[in-house]
């Protein structure tokens, strides 16, 4: 936690009133990643049925950028910590 906060230019203590042990600040993470994730998806696919609403709903999710690996990175963050918890 005191490595997250100085990279986000906060002092040590800053995060602990929101987020008290890394899984809550993973979890509040991965439940933002999750949310526009999501709202990315349906504006997509919006009007686009078989092959072509898959295929839009696959560049939103798939790692092909860099702020989509980033995404991928936190949501594979999450399921491994969820699944050794």
């Amino acid at each position: 936690m005191r490595q997250i906060a100085e990279e986000a230019g906060y002092a040590n203590g800053a995060l602990k009133p929101y987020f008290p042990t890394k899984m809550d600040l993973l979890a509040a993470t991965f439940e933002h990643v999750y949310s526009s994730t999501e709202e990315r998806i349906g504006k997509s696919i919006e009007g686009l049925r078989g092959f072509e609403a898959l295929r839009a709903m696959c560049l939103e999710v798939l790692p092909f950028t860099e702020r989509l690996r980033d995404e991928a990175r936190i949501v594979v963050s999450f399921w491994d910590s969820a699944a050794q918890d």
